[in-house]
């Protein structure tokens, strides 16, 4: 099998590749705490699973992870790393602009946490102002999300950063690094009297409005909703496999038509 990691190949295997036109798949995450259960590197770790299982079914590349985002809401739980989102803005910049000489323009930001969205579309919206260029976004958790509301019948009641989909992933992907004996359920408490539903978000009598508190003061463990007691590996196997279908069959779709 062909090597799909850059960071792999020559500067001459580089170039030999760089001539075939293929995608290159950007992999992005977050080292922020998800639970007490899962590993605090989550994110990049199924981000980048995702982009290498994906590119080995496409013509694709996968340059190295960008492994920190902006996490502030977690910043309190030990061992988070986040970083200001001007510096994820300006890493994908970088990397985009260092390839466009070599005639590349097919980029898939495979970015799998939510707090990397906003800098990483005003990369993109910049590309495509200056350059022409149009890159596309790839969420794994949003998308193994939805295939979990539609294959399993306990999504409502187990969903959550932190719980499922999380859980069964990790297990199938990194099961030595997943501690299933110290999972817990949803923890998100109340702040002042108003009932919180997450890292940022509130009900006000049955009306959805932003509060931006910082999660250690109404979340002991991580998990913003939901739980993962019924969390299997079986389960994480099938989610992987389809996302990474779905991303293999839209990288073939983007080069083709963008």
């Amino acid at each position: 099998m062909a090597q799909i990691n850059l960071a792999l190949l020559s500067w001459q295997q580089a170039e030999e590749r760089f001539r075939e036109q293929q995608a290159i798949l950007i992999p992005v995450g977050s080292i922020e705490a998800h639970g007490p259960h899962l590993p605090l590197g989550a994110d990049s770790l199924v981000a980048e699973a995702v982009a290498v299982r994906a590119a080995q079914r496409a013509p694709a590349l996968v340059v190295p992870t960008i492994s920190y985002g902006y996490a502030g809401m977690w910043r309190n739980f030990p061992g988070t790393l986040s970083t200001d989102p001007k510096n994820v803005r300006a890493l994908a910049g970088d990397i985009i602009r260092a390839l466009l000489p070599f005639g590349l323009r097919h980029f898939i930001f495979v970015n799998n946490h939510s707090g990397n969205e906003g800098p990483l579309e005003l990369v993109a919206r910049q590309f495509e102002a200056e350059q022409g260029i149009v890159i596309a976004h790839f969420y794994p958790w949003r998308i193994m999300a939805h295939l979990y509301a539609r294959l399993f019948d306990d999504y409502a009641e187990t969903g959550g950063h932190g719980a499922e989909p999380n859980a069964s992933v990790l297990m199938y992907l990194f099961p030595d690094d997943v501690d299933m004996a110290r999972a817990v359920a949803d923890q998100v408490g109340s702040f002042n009297g108003f009932a919180m539903k997450g890292a940022g978000r509130m009900d006000f009598e049955g009306v959805p409005i932003e509060m931006y508190v910082d999660m250690s003061k109404i979340n002991p463990s991580g998990v913003t909703s939901g739980h993962s007691f019924s969390a299997t590996p079986e389960r994480g196997q099938l989610l992987v496999e389809r996302t990474v279908e779905a991303l293999a069959g839209f990288i073939k779709a983007f080069r083709e038509n963008v």
